[in-house]
């Protein structure tokens, strides 16, 4: 039971995580860019315009984040992708689980949590989980897009969060990231 206790407070500080980032002035491109650039490592690829920015730090937890420019002096969030993996090594947790904990962090954790979607899906021959939730985040309304696998006891959790009334504008730029992830 602690490992389930360990586990619900992994995934909770992920759903915050998931959607934090540094939110300066400074970096950041033009997200209209039409060439895409190819990050492997870890056995995983992923795809993102040159014009986002690639952070591999591991800043807050996350194995990756490719994030949009700041739009205006008024802007302070930065859209992005982040990906983070947790390691599930003798939980004995499969891909159904994991988003059954997932889904109730939302409810639960988030402030005023609200799950949009949840569905299975497929993608390069890999069945994966798609949750579509949004929740505040300081005096934001974040909505993230987030695709969930488990594999080799790791889970896999990629991220699209943006502002709310700025998903529908990245929405189909991060749907072609997320899209392009597949393992190696």
């Amino acid at each position: 039971m602690n490992q389930l206790k360990f586990l619900k407070w992994t995934i909770l500080s992920f759903l915050l995580v998931a959607c934090g980032q540094n939110n300066d002035k400074k970096g950041g491109v033009k997200t209209n860019g039409s060439h895409w650039e190819t990050f492997s490592q870890n056995g995983y690829t992923i795809k993102y315009p040159d014009s986002w920015s690639l952070n591999k730090t591991g800043e807050m937890g996350t194995e990756l984040v490719v994030s949009s420019q700041l739009t205006s002096k008024n802007d302070f969030f930065k859209e992005n992708v982040n990906l983070v993996i947790q390691n599930l090594t003798g939980m004995n947790i499969d891909l159904d689980k994991y988003v059954k904990i997932s889904e109730g962090q939302i409810l639960a954790m988030l402030v005023d949590g609200k799950l949009i979607e949840s569905s299975r899906q497929r993608n390069h021959n890999s069945e994966f989980h798609k949750l579509v939730y949004y929740s505040k985040m300081n005096s934001k309304t974040i909505k993230a897009e987030q695709y969930l696998w488990v594999k080799k006891e790791k889970a896999y959790v990629l991220t699209l969060c943006c502002e709310m009334d700025e998903f529908e504008k990245y929405k189909k730029t991060g749907e072609e990231i997320l899209n392009s992830f597949s393992f190696n």
